[in-house]
């Protein structure tokens, strides 16, 4: 897993990128082959894009904090005074009711395995005394559920996916969102 990089400029992602994109042997999902370097996207003209925007949450189970949803306005108002066309997203997959509880599921699983790995691969159990609270609570819960559950939960997402697809094959190059949907701690 790579959460990606911290870098001072887009160029310097994109050089990284190029350094580590494409699949290792064995990966069970590959993301299509780039036609040019990444640093040769930089600057790059890329025309006109259709940018679908969605300021609700999955499931709209909350409301997005207002200044989620002006970061996300004013990100748009930037695109289309660059000549872009953005206009309300509609996705009715995000909204299906089990989309929460199958990211959760994944989640606490992915949160156990994480713990129980490292303590094999140390040869040291690990105990609440050893990481966040937060994390204890995930791993715990994510051992009483069953293999099951988890393969429901990634059925879905594999599903969520593939909507999500033919969502984009309907013309819109982007989607566009608010990074959080509530205001980061002080």
């Amino acid at each position: 897993v790579n959460e990606g990089f911290v870098t001072r400029s887009v160029r310097d992602t994109a050089a990284l990128l190029d350094a580590v994109h494409g699949p290792a042997a064995g990966d069970p999902y590959v993301a299509p082959a780039t036609l040019r370097p990444f640093a040769d996207e930089v600057g790059a003209d890329v025309g006109t894009l259709r940018i679908g925007i969605r300021t609700d949450p999955p499931g709209r189970q909350y409301e997005t904090h207002p200044d989620c949803v002006a970061a996300a306005q004013g990100a748009a108002t930037l695109l289309e005074s660059l000549g872009h066309r953005v206009e309300p997203a509609d996705i009715p997959a995000f909204d299906d009711p089990s989309l929460v509880e199958s990211f959760l599921i994944r989640w606490l699983a992915g949160t156990a395995w994480g713990l129980d790995y490292w303590a094999r691969k140390t040869g040291v159990e690990i105990t609440s005394d050893d990481v966040e609270p937060l994390t204890w609570a995930l791993a715990e819960e994510g051992r009483r559920r069953t293999a099951g559950d988890y393969l429901v939960a990634v059925g879905g997402m594999q599903l969520l996916a593939r909507q999500v697809a033919a969502w984009h094959e309907g013309g819109i190059d982007l989607l566009l969102t608010p990074t959080l949907g509530e205001v980061p701690p002080p």
